[in-house]
């Protein structure tokens, strides 16, 4: 029922909420996540966690942001990750899950 999918999204849409993303997409999404958090910690020597909790991360994979607006929603992106990292993120959350 394609109707009823493209009725959800768009409520959601309206709502400024996000569908849970499918499975295989949300571990995609993870990895990358957890990825790019170990090359920015290798990077400057410091803890993982410094970049991004999992928690975060959690919550970045099942909403799948796509605007600054929507990352900004997510605990753990406080205004100063949102300016460091918001682009970088989006473009990773991106890509993880068209591929």
């Amino acid at each position: 029922m394609p109707n009823t999918d493209v009725a959800a999204r768009l409520a959601a849409f309206a709502q400024g909420t996000q569908l849970a993303v499918p499975d295989a997409t949300t571990e995609r999404i993870k990895q990358a996540l957890r990825s790019w958090r170990t090359q920015q910690a290798t990077k400057s020597g410091k803890p993982p966690y410094i970049y991004l909790y999992d928690r975060t991360i959690e919550q970045m994979a099942q909403q799948a942001p796509e605007t600054m607006a929507q990352l900004a929603r997510i605990d753990g992106i406080g205004p100063a990750k949102l300016e460091s990292y918001g682009e970088q993120l989006l473009e990773i959350i991106g890509q993880a899950a068209s591929s």
